[in-house]
């Protein structure tokens, strides 16, 4: 059956799966996808080096209105979640915010690092 509702889901996780093979395109190892933590969810997570990103991904009718679909609120989960994931990750010593930001018009991939200084 279809209904909006559906069509928004299928649209985010058909973005996240394009944000991976992005990601991996540029070098990125991921870790997660959909992670659920008491504190909320993480889209991807990924590693680079002796990085941990922790990736958003935002689909939207342009890069502008994807770049601010990540919400203050998101922010501040993401921030709380810094010391569970970094006990977790003991491979990694530094945590950053990231997004990929997917859009119907070009650029069509953006990939916007260190969002919010989580260090």
């Amino acid at each position: 059956m279809y209904n909006k509702r559906n069509s928004h889901l299928l649209k985010g996780r058909l973005a996240e799966v394009l944000a991976v093979y992005f990601l991996v395109l540029k070098g990125y190892r991921p870790l997660e996808r959909n992670l659920r933590t008491q504190m909320g969810e993480i889209d991807i997570l990924a590693q680079k080096k002796n990085v941990l990103h922790i990736v958003e991904v935002k689909y939207r009718a342009t890069q502008r209105a994807a770049h601010y679909g990540i919400s203050p609120q998101q922010k501040e989960r993401l921030l709380r979640q810094k010391r569970l994931l970094l006990s977790q990750y003991k491979m990694c010593n530094s945590i950053q915010l990231d997004a990929v930001t997917i859009s119907r018009k070009p650029p069509f991939f953006e990939y916007h690092q260190n969002l919010y200084a989580l260090d």
